[in-house]
């Protein structure tokens, strides 16, 4: 367990680590917020926004890190194709079950579609920096 004043929200909020010892996800780390006050335990950036109101604008807020993003940044990721062409057939077929941006009725991705979105963002990443590896010794 690791606890540390977190710089990036108003003064006296902690920002707690707890690693998982047990079960399958054992070794992954859950974050936790404590206010001032101490109570209540935020366990989510929702709890979090209960609890500071409107006092501070946690749109760029990264939960995990406890860090603020820049709020200007450009989309990246490939577009896809007029005509739907050029997209992962798992992905496309994902998001044309839900709305125009892959979420559902109240406008939110479930989690598990994030997580396979993830999952396929890995496994493209890893064929990529392969892809790249292998170019480069070529090159040489």
């Amino acid at each position: 367990m690791k606890r540390s004043e977190c710089a990036a929200l108003p003064g006296g909020w902690i920002r707690e680590e707890v690693l998982r010892t047990g079960g399958v996800s054992a070794g992954k780390f859950d974050v936790y917020y404590y206010p001032p006050s101490g109570k209540p335990k935020c366990r989510s950036k929702p709890e979090m926004i209960k609890v500071l109101g409107d006092t501070i604008d946690l749109s760029g807020f990264d939960y995990a890190s406890g860090t603020f993003t820049s709020s200007i940044r450009k989309p990246q990721g490939n577009k896809p194709k007029p005509g739907g062409q050029g997209q992962n057939p798992k992905t496309e077929n994902l998001l044309s079950s839900q709305g125009e941006n892959g979420s559902d009725a109240d406008g939110a991705a479930s989690f598990t579609q994030i997580r396979h979105l993830t999952g396929e963002l890995s496994r493209t990443t890893s064929q990529l920096a392969r892809i790249i590896i292998h170019l480069s010794l070529v090159v040489i």
